[in-house]
């Protein structure tokens, strides 16, 4: 049973299976259109870009390295089995944002591809700056301060967990 605040959950048995059946599907065969995917190369290329703006405006260093991480650690979670979930969050508990997010990533063999791009942002973030928290079998991480909207990320064997907002910051 889920959560009564969850908006949407979705699960996935990871890119290795799915994209053979996606790419046969009218869904899959509109998407691998060259016209589309040169509208999405487009779009892209302009949100990206305009991320790059405001980092440069705000002379975060660390910022650009971590744009360039999440690329690639998205290209390897896409792999893997996945579950995300999506739950409302109360405005008094979030002002920033009104939903958290939740992703378990089944990261198996990956794990070890996954690791360095996780320890990359651990330095970037700076080891002082987070806080460990030991459930269970499991230590998760936040950033110690991490303002409205928490973040927490750890293992638990070889899943790889992260809430974003979890809205009551209990975890």
């Amino acid at each position: 049973r889920l959560p009564d605040e969850t908006i949407a959950f979705v699960v996935t048995s990871g890119m290795d299976q799915l994209k053979p059946a996606f790419d046969g599907s009218s869904l899959g065969q509109l998407w691998n259109n060259p016209g589309v995917q040169a509208f999405y190369a487009q779009t892209r290329d302009a949100i990206v870009a305009r991320i790059q703006q405001e980092i440069a405006k705000s002379d975060d260093k660390g910022a650009k390295v971590l744009i360039s991480l999440l690329p690639k650690l998205a290209e390897e979670i896409i792999q893997c089995p996945v579950a995300v979930g999506f739950v409302e969050v109360p405005a008094e508990n979030s002002t920033e944002m009104p939903f958290g997010i939740m992703v378990i990533v089944e990261a198996g063999k990956r794990k070890e591809k996954i690791q360095p791009l996780i320890d990359q942002f651990e330095t970037l973030v700076g080891k002082d700056a987070i806080l460990d928290k030991t459930l269970g079998d499991a230590t998760l991480r936040t950033i110690k301060d991490s303002g409205d909207v928490p973040v927490v990320w750890g293992w638990y064997r070889d899943f790889f967990v992260l809430m974003v907002n979890n809205g009551s910051g209990d975890w």
